[in-house]
């Protein structure tokens, strides 16, 4: 990918304002605050159209969704601009819109149609006639829906074709890393019944938060570019196209009706009797009518489209597997409102495709890959959907051995597997794994272990038939915590410290080296003091208890240098805004203010690879620092300081991005810079994903990854933010 400019909307962090925690279901986020003029009176009445009932009615304060201060727009499908335009065709009000000759309904919902948690009732709503549902998964890198996951298999489970959906902040962050952030958090599968992923591309609903316009601050020009970056790496993750949302005023405004797009599928807003389309698109394909519909088994509003008859859209099919000599019966299914003719390229031997879309027939008794191509027409439209198609032999997993990690360490084991094929042609499924850990469908096991104890893993493989072909069982031992840095904890970069002199009470007092300011951050994310944590209490006071592994005793250090506690998502702070010594510390709201910046002891940067820290090495007289990948050890090019103003720092310089930005780029470490454009290159954005931690170089996107693979070092560079690839996971500590 080639680098782009920097935006002028695209706000850089400064000072101690830079970062808020987010924390959702696990999910810990940083965005980088500007200030919040939003008042709690303008949200209100922007969205007066909607009932205000986010996930947070239905979640205790240990787990509520926690956002920046003026996103009060998450738990909505849309922007208030546009649910109000849209809400001027009132319920389901059809003879105002004409409704095309053999269009089909679909629904579109977010977190607010869950009221004090109510599950919505897919059964009804496909009952109901409905054939699609869109579901808001993310927004910008700071909210993830927490019914997505939920909603989308239910309904899937009712039969509808189901899709889910990112609403673009594109002046906070790269569409690079917004399309990882939201396919991380999708888990895009391809299985018949998931439509191409959605970018929500439409008015700015934060105008009065970050003082830009609708547009969010960007140019034509430089819409144009992060929307072409998003939807590139949509498609090169997916290998699809991304359906693109929007109303007409907003992309003729915002993009000046580019027609770069036209070949990606239309979702348009529209409220006239039929719909006004956007520069650069010839047809729709979806067309959202009104926001205030209504349909059983969903509470409150509901925002309702048709799907264009004219068109044709099916579900991929992914990835096939199937025993050899087993009778096999697959479905292809569209959306469309005409007949559709079905045809097959390259199918295995013995399989056929009917008039009706279904492949069956019995596999012949020999392994082997095919490349197949199935085609859909209707009309003048037709579909060619690219299918891999495995026939296996008898599959044995092999015994992995026992397993252990330190708690807060990192896994990285591969289930290795035969069934007389080569590559990934089974999908694995688990129970019983530590915390922290997940599987993917490849049987790669990954993560950061929380919790110490012994576990009892199960893993099954299957196949397309949904029945287990095999299966083994092995121990997980989570050991106590390896250590991680130790020293002082500093108010920001001044002269105050955390200190506790009688162990039991916590305050803030003039640095001294003393032993009661000699702090060890775990890497399971706890802080001590001679072999007791630091606790929250009931009550929100900050103590010390015996260590528990509670939530209470977890904290995460964010960027802008905010510590978050785990068990409330409070953040630390000093009493007196003006950090006064003796001042005890409290939990309070997180602000990114002065009174809650941090600085903790400079110690080691864990690797997602089990035993491998980031470590600089000089490799010749006068060379530049240079990073790699190394066993972790007790050594000065491994002791690292992230500050509250972004940077990493080691050997007293900063871990640098050499230009051009692009995937594959170098990381060096050399003189910190002055804020300014080299500056940017400097600065770091920690973003936690389901348990995955990255380091974010934020204006292209990228993160920070392992490159060469060694037999003792690996060096370091910009990859793409991808969960669960042990090589772009790292553990501050």
């Amino acid at each position: 990918m080639s680098a782009r400019p920097s935006l002028p909307g695209f706000r850089l962090p400064t000072g101690p304002r830079r970062a808020i925690a987010v924390l959702a279901a696990g999910l810990v986020c940083v965005l980088w605050a500007v200030p919040d003029t939003a008042s709690a009176a303008i949200a209100r009445s922007a969205l007066a159209a909607r009932p205000q009932t986010g996930p947070t009615s239905a979640r205790s304060a240990a787990t509520a969704v926690r956002l920046p201060p003026g996103r009060y727009n998450v738990s909505q499908t849309h922007s208030p601009a546009v649910l109000r335009m849209l809400a001027g065709r009132p319920g389901t009000n059809r003879a105002a819109v004409r409704q095309p000759a053999g269009a089909v309904q679909g629904v579109d919902v977010a977190s607010f149609q869950h009221p004090g948690g109510q599950p919505i009732d897919w059964g009804q709503v496909a009952a109901g006639g409905y054939r699609f549902a869109f579901i808001k998964a993310t927004e910008g890198t700071y909210y993830v829906n927490p019914y997505y996951a939920t909603d989308l298999a239910a309904a899937r489970a009712a039969g509808l074709f189901v899709a889910g959906y990112h609403f673009a902040i594109p002046n906070i962050s790269s569409g690079t890393l917004q399309a990882d952030f939201a396919l991380n958090a999708e888990n895009y599968p391809a299985n018949g019944q998931t439509l191409p992923f959605i970018l929500d591309a439409e008015y700015d609903p934060y105008t009065q938060y970050d003082h830009t316009n609708q547009c969010y601050g960007l140019t034509q020009a430089q819409m144009v570019s992060w929307i072409s970056a998003f939807t590139a790496e949509i498609r090169r993750r997916t290998g699809q196209p991304t359906i693109i949302y929007t109303p007409a005023k907003w992309w003729d405004t915002c993009t000046g009706g580019s027609s770069a797009f036209g070949s990606d599928p239309l979702w348009v807003a529209s409220p006239t009797t039929t719909p006004t389309l956007p520069s650069g698109w010839p047809k729709w394909t979806f067309w959202q009518y009104t926001s205030t519909g209504t349909v059983a088994g969903i509470p409150g509003n509901t925002d309702l489209s048709y799907f264009n008859p004219a068109m044709l859209t099916a579900a991929q099919l992914g990835v096939q597997s199937n025993a050899k000599g087993a009778s096999v019966g697959t479905t292809v299914r569209s959306l469309a409102g005409r007949s559709v003719a079905y045809s097959a390229t390259g199918l295995p031997h013995g399989l056929t495709i009917s008039s009706s879309g279904v492949i069956s027939g019995r596999l012949r008794a020999t392994t082997g890959r095919y490349r197949a191509a199935v085609t859909l027409r209707a009309a003048s439209a037709s579909v060619t959907l690219p299918v891999t198609w495995y026939v296996h032999g008898a599959v044995r997993l092999e015994w992995p051995g026992r397993q252990s990690t330190p708690a807060g360490g990192p896994a990285n084991l591969q289930i290795r597997s035969s069934d007389g094929l080569r590559g990934c042609t089974l999908n694995f499924t688990a129970t019983g794994l530590p915390p922290g850990l997940s599987l993917s469908p490849c049987g790669q096991i990954t993560g950061w272990a929380t919790r110490p104890g012994q576990y009892m893993v199960h893993l099954h493989a299957t196949d397309s038939s949904d029945r287990t072909v095999g299966a083994v069982s092995f121990s997980w031992t989570v050991t106590v915590p390896a250590p991680g840095s130790s020293g002082l904890i500093r108010l920001g970069p001044g002269k105050l410290c955390l200190t506790s002199r009688t162990g039991v009470t916590v305050s803030v007092q003039t640095c001294s080296h003393s032993g009661g300011q000699i702090w060890d951050y775990v890497q399971n994310g706890t802080i001590r003091l001679n072999g007791r944590c630091l606790t929250a209490q009931n009550g929100a006071p900050v103590g010390f208890g015996v260590c528990n592994r509670s939530p209470a005793q977890s904290w995460t250090y964010v960027s802008g240098g905010s510590l978050v506690n785990g068990g409330n998502g409070l953040c630390l702070a000093d009493k007196s805004s003006g950090g006064q010594p003796g001042e005890p510390v409290v939990l309070t709201t997180c602000a990114s203010s002065a009174s809650q910046t941090w600085t903790l002891p400079a110690g080691p940067i864990f690797a997602g690879l089990p035993g491998q820290c980031l470590a600089a090495v000089r490799p010749g007289s006068g060379s530049l620092l240079r990073l790699v990948l190394t066993r972790c050890a007790r050594v000065s090019g491994q002791s690292w300081t992230l500050t509250p103003d972004g940077t990493l720092q080691a050997l007293g310089q900063c871990l640098t991005a050499q230009t051009p930005l692009r995937r594959g780029g170098p990381v060096i470490l050399s003189p910190c810079a002055p804020p300014g454009s080299q500056r940017a290159r400097q600065l770091w954005q920690v973003l936690t994903e389901n348990g995955s931690p990255f380091l974010v170089s934020p204006v292209p996107g990228l993160c920070l990854g392992s490159l060469l693979h060694g037999t003792v070092r690996s060096m370091v560079g910009l990859r793409h933010c991808t969960i669960g690839y042990p090589r772009v996971g790292w553990s501050i500590s």
